[in-house]
């Protein structure tokens, strides 16, 4: 068929598939024509002696330098690549150009590397490996496309830090690319008193106004995308997940994608297909890191990296963590010996990054803090939101009054208005993220090792009204705890792990795991054990570190188990592959011990208690001692 000599012919076809209301121009796919014409070996030049298509034209659609044609053309191109007009070009009213000038904006984010300014996600944008969130998943698989995903609605589950949403936005901007349905991305932070649908609609309004989102949805033309569900008030996370899921079940084959922590509620929605974000590995650390450093910057850190990485690789899980690191590097030429290293210098680098910065500009405290005043400030807040909120995202007018009480009560920074304070504190070293008045730390870590560096540095008065209150409410405190262990190692020692050690030797806790004879193991993820199980009677153990014990969990499953039992398991982890454990007591079916590990097992036997107890004492009268920090404490 020619576009110039089957004039009428071409126009009758266009009539019928356009029911007498041709359009003058349409949206290109461009691949389908490159791939097709390269599928039959029919050169450009021949293409255009068939259609009446000049070459160029033909060449310019293909390299999208030209996104629409008219019809007649894309026609006479379509009947000779032996395929349907809808295969070649786009027959709704999708405003394509429109959507990619929309979701472009998504490609723009600032980075910790770049906080002032906007940098193209695609430019650092590293794969992502997702597992089925369930105990017995065993396949986890890089996503390329929303496509990927075996169900219709999905919920992406990761911490802080592991990049959900730069892995939506990146996954809107390849179905875009793909020009088949439209991307219909909505924060949910921005959600406000609208219901998902109202923000539909609003947003389909905005792309095109003549989409009717009853129709786009029934058609499947649009993906869903909803990103940070965590981010959501908790008081209206409930009524949100039951609206998407209504909608869900009104267009069952309308794909939606939602991002998420772990601890928002979500995961235990059941309709939802959960997939989870794993933890980087050894092999992706310098992947990522090419990512974000300078060629010179890769290079000194590949030769470096070697001597030092082991004793840091537990800390650099996430992407947001690995950037922390080349900036560490980028500042100190040192990559950090240790975890305690590591975060101990972190403020330092990036309140000091500032002042080396290559405009030339300084960053100074509007609230006149000088640096060790602007680092105590930190971690005082960092105790008061540890107490007070844990993982939960705060409004900032929240995290304000955190501050007034961290300035006022542990501090007696009177002379410091509380606003001001926050304001430096956000500014100047980026590790609290705001993002339209709800405020959370880049990473949990980092707000667990300065609350810990708080608590070091109290009287012993207080430090013993805080340890006592952690033997209670550990679970809490978890990870404070385990930075405690380094940075208050005598007090620690002293007020902690001693009397956890010795409540562990009472009659209540004797030989809990001696029934359990059948062992089960299997891979779960690829991070290595918190442990969680019940006994035969129903009577369920708290999350096992016993209370706060931790120990290295190779010590810990020789000390658990009999030495046939310990030696399979350990077998079975010299792999290096994480594992979970379901110990079942033969005569009792329903009595199964589930145990997966993580990096530390937190579970101590009441067997070598006193060894325990005496190794602990050698330790504290090892210990170093501590500053002392006079303030108006309070757990």
């Amino acid at each position: 068929m020619h576009c110039a000599k089957d004039y009428q012919e071409i126009r009758r076809l266009l009539n019928e598939i356009f029911a007498g209301e041709i359009p003058t121009r349409l949206q290109v796919k461009a691949r389908a024509i490159r791939d097709r014409r390269t599928e039959l070996d029919l050169s450009g030049n021949r293409l255009s002696e068939l259609t009446g298509v000049d070459q160029p034209t033909i060449n310019r659609l293909e390299n999208r330098r030209l996104r629409s044609a008219t019809p007649d053309k894309l026609l006479a191109l379509a009947s000779h690549l032996q395929l349907e007009l809808a295969d070649i070009a786009i027959l709704s009213k999708i405003d394509w150009e429109r959507v990619r000038d929309k979701t472009d904006s998504l490609s723009r984010v600032r980075t910790l590397m770049r906080p002032r300014e906007w940098t193209d996600l695609r430019s650092f944008f590293y794969p992502a490996r997702l597992i089925e969130d369930r105990d017995d998943a065993t396949h986890h698989f890089t996503v390329e496309a929303i496509g990927d995903f075996e169900s219709t609605l999905v919920a992406l589950i990761g911490i802080a830090g592991q990049g959900k949403s730069v892995l939506l936005r990146w996954l809107c901007l390849k179905e875009v690319e793909r020009e088949r349905r439209i991307p219909v991305f909505i924060e949910l932070r921005r959600l406000g008193d609208r219901t998902v649908w109202d923000a539909i609609v609003e947003e389909l309004a905005d792309i095109s106004p003549g989409l009717v989102a009853e129709k786009v949805c029934t058609s499947c033309e649009i993906v869903l995308l909803l990103d940070a569900f965590d981010e959501i008030l908790v008081e209206r996370r409930e009524d949100v997940a039951a609206q998407v899921v209504s909608i869900h079940k009104r267009y069952p084959k309308l794909q939606i994608v939602v991002t998420s922590r772990p601890d928002s509620g979500i995961v235990g929605v059941p309709d939802f297909f959960r997939y989870a974000i794993l933890e980087l590995q050894p092999r992706d650390f310098l992947p990522v890191v090419q990512k974000y450093a300078t060629e010179t910057e890769a290079r000194e850190i590949a030769q470096r990296v070697d001597d030092c990485f082991a004793k840091v690789a537990n800390v650099l899980t996430t992407p947001l963590l690995v950037v922390l690191l080349v900036l560490h590097f980028r500042h100190t030429k040192v990559i950090p010996d240790s975890t305690i290293a590591f975060y101990r210098d972190l403020l330092d680098v990036l309140v000091n990054r500032h002042n080396q910065s290559e405009w030339g500009l300084k960053r100074k405290s509007v609230a006149g803090l000088d640096y060790a005043e602007l680092a105590s400030v930190f971690e005082a807040l960092a105790f008061s939101v540890s107490r007070d909120y844990g993982d939960e995202p705060i409004h900032r007018s929240e995290l304000q009054r955190c501050m007034s009480r961290s300035l006022t009560n542990l501090l007696r920074f009177d002379r410091v208005q509380p606003g001001i304070a926050l304001n430096d504190v956000i500014e100047i070293t980026n590790l609290i993220a705001d993002e339209n008045g709800i405020c959370s730390y880049l990473h949990r870590s980092i707000r667990e090792y300065h609350a810990a560096a708080f608590i070091a540095g109290i009287s012993d008065t207080e430090s013993q009204r805080f340890y006592t209150h952690a033997l209670v409410k550990w679970k809490s405190w978890s990870g404070v705890l385990d930075f405690l262990e380094h940075l208050d190692s005598k007090r620690f020692l002293e007020l902690f792990q001693v009397p956890e050690i010795e409540r562990l030797g009472e009659p209540t806790q004797e030989n809990i795991l001696e029934s359990y004879t059948k062992v089960t193991l299997f891979p779960v993820s690829e991070s290595i054990v918190r442990v969680a199980f019940s006994d035969s009677n129903t009577k369920t153990f708290d999350q096992f570190r016993i209370g706060g014990i931790v120990m290295d969990y190779e010590r810990a499953i020789r000390n658990v188990f009999n030495s046939e039992l310990a030696e399979q398991i350990m077998g079975d982890l010299s792999n290096s592959q994480p594992v979970a454990i379901n110990l079942t007591n033969e005569q009792d079916a329903k009595s199964t011990v589930h145990l997966s590990f993580e990096q530390r097992i937190v579970l101590c036997p009441n067997t070598n208690i006193q060894n325990l107890v005496d190794h602990a004492n050698e330790r504290l009268s090892l210990a170093s001692g501590f500053q002392v920090r006079e303030s108006e404490f309070d757990v």
